[in-house]
Order: C-alpha cells, then sequence, then structure tokens
C-alpha cells in the first residue's frame, strides 16, 4: 500500500478532519497510475478569487480564521500510538527548516537588497528553541492560494 494511504488511514481514525480513504487501486490500467478515493468533505475551496456569492464578511473571515487555526491545532496528537512513529525525521527538524530557509535567501527568494534579512536571520538562529516533542505538521496547511486554471 501507498505510504500516504497508509499514513491518511491512520491519522482518520485519531483526527476525523483527515480523509477517510475509500478505496485504493494500484491498478495503473484504470487511470495510468496508482489512485485512491477519499469519503467527500463538504464545504468550499477558498480561492484566490472566491465563488461569487460567498459571505466574506470581517466576521465570517474572522471564524474562519479561528477554525484554520484551531484544526491546525488539533494534529497536536501522539503520532506514534497511531502507527506513525516511523514517518518523517522529527530530530532537528525546526533548526533544518530554518538553515534552509536561510540558506534559499540568496537565490530563490531573493527580490529585494533588505538589510533587515541579514539581521532577521541571525535573529532566528540565536533565538531557535530546543525542541522538546515532535507532533505532526501538515506541510501544505493553507488556503489554497491558487485559482482555477485558465482554459
Amino acid at each position: 500500500m501507498d505510504a500516504s494511504i497508509a499514513c491518511l488511514s491512520k491519522l482518520h481514525s485519531a483526527y476525523p478532519e483527515a480523509p477517510r480513504v475509500l478505496l485504493f487501486s494500484e491498478d495503473e490500467s484504470i487511470l495510468g497510475s496508482s489512485f485512491y478515493l477519499t469519503q467527500p468533505d463538504p464545504g468550499v475551496i477558498l480561492r484566490r478569487d472566491p465563488h461569487e456569492g460567498l459571505n466574506f464578511s470581517p466576521e465570517v473571515a474572522r471564524r474562519l480564521s479561528e477554525s484554520f487555526i484551531d484544526t491546525l491545532a488539533r494534529l497536536r496528537l501522539d503520532y506514534a500510538a497511531i502507527g506513525l512513529g516511523d514517518l518523517g525525521k522529527p530530530q532537528g527538524y525546526l533548526e533544518r527548516q530554518v538553515r534552509g530557509w536561510i540558506g534559499s535567501l540568496p537565490t530563490a527568494h531573493k527580490t529585494h537588497d533588505l538589510a533587515e534579512v541579514e539581521r532577521i536571520a541571525t535573529w532566528l538562529i540565536e533565538r531557535m528553541p530546543q525542541m522538546k516533542e515532535a507532533t505532526l505538521i501538515h506541510n501544505d496547511y493553507k488556503y489554497d492560494k491558487h485559482g482555477p486554471r485558465s482554459k
């Protein structure tokens, strides 16, 4: 079974917000690759250009933002207890992320010469907390920033 399917299957049992896998197929003759089907999740996918008629009042935006953070906070669970202990490399994660971000600044993310960037990088390294425990993180947890593809 594909690793992401196994992960979703185990995660759903402890975190119902994760999609429930209904079907997994390795038969590439169907779609040209292995695939899986999850239970439908009702709701609105936020796009750069919201659907016409979508109420985006300040109150709705506030509730949406609070729900976004609350849902992410519920991911704080004992991942090893649900069978995901061999997932990823938790030791040194924060340092790898910070140093990777800093290392990419001169090329990938540099759009302007900003003296503040060097100060921020130094500040981050000097104040990097020691890791106390590992938890799951959704590496793509965001509102969908991409609008529909143009035809």
